[in-house]
């Protein structure tokens, strides 16, 4: 996906680097037809807008959405690379802005075949960084920054191999597919493990799923079960079957 900032695309589709801005009668357009194609109500605010642009890999800025990333440590004499290092070391979690991210080198941020886990909530990557764990991890807080799906572009072209988990609830699959749709294979995102937390879990902490259903074509079946089972799973509630995957992992 390419990555685009807002007054740039503006300028290359419109002729006018304001063009897309809030409040022009061609933005409020795009981004409308932005949240039909996405199943998204109309954005009623600034934050909401800034997510509906991200959501197609346009940036409304270059330093406010990040991504968090544990244990990533590109190779390499750069001192950017090296300060990561550093970071892993020290045991830090670190926030990438875009800004950041197209300022380093355009070479691997990891040896290729290095698996790198990406999570949806940072209830995930904290509970990694508060054990300790060796697995590499990145997490998009929900749908993907501009930084985010930079990171994960860099990281699949580079030979990473990105495994993916979210939500198991409607919104939480349709950024799984786009997520996958980028270059990352599902983790722990099949039917089985959406009907082993079920079994799991007690009725209490289980809700009902909300919005239109949404495909997933990486196994058409987990979408038949979340249908006829119509109960969410959050990501956070699968922490004792993510947690052991980093802890197993090869450290960089």
């Amino acid at each position: 996906m390419k990555q685009w900032e807002l007054s740039e695309l503006a300028a290359y589709t419109t002729g006018d680097a304001h063009g897309l801005d809030e409040g022009r009668l061609t933005g409020i357009l795009v981004l409308k037809a932005i949240a039909a194609a996405c199943t998204l109500p109309s954005p009623g605010s600034a934050a909401s807008r800034r997510l509906l642009w991200e959501q197609v890999g346009v940036s409304t800025d270059t330093v406010s959405g990040t991504v968090m990333v544990w244990r990533l440590a590109p190779p390499g004499p750069h001192p950017w690379a090296q300060m990561m290092r550093t970071r892993r070391d020290l045991a830090l979690v670190t926030h990438l802005t875009l800004q950041e991210l197209h300022t380093v080198p355009d070479a691997p941020l990891t040896t290729p075949g290095t698996t790198v886990h990406f999570c949806e909530n940072p209830q995930v990557l904290q509970a990694a960084a508060r054990y300790g764990l060796p697995g590499i991890l990145m997490c998009g807080s929900g749908n993907p920054s501009a930084a985010g799906w930079e990171l994960l572009q860099r990281l699949t072209s580079g030979g990473a191999d990105v495994a993916y988990h979210g939500d198991f609830d409607w919104p939480g699959i349709a950024i799984a597919g786009r997520v996958m749709r980028a270059g990352a294979r599902p983790w722990r995102m099949h039917t089985a493990d959406y009907l082993n937390s079920l079994a799991e879990l007690p009725a209490e902490r289980l809700l009902p799923l909300a919005g239109p259903a949404t495909p997933t074509p990486w196994d058409p079946q987990l979408a038949a079960a979340m249908i006829q089972n119509n109960l969410a799973v959050h990501e956070e509630a699968q922490l004792h079957h993510l947690l052991p995957d980093l802890r197993h992992a090869k450290s960089p």
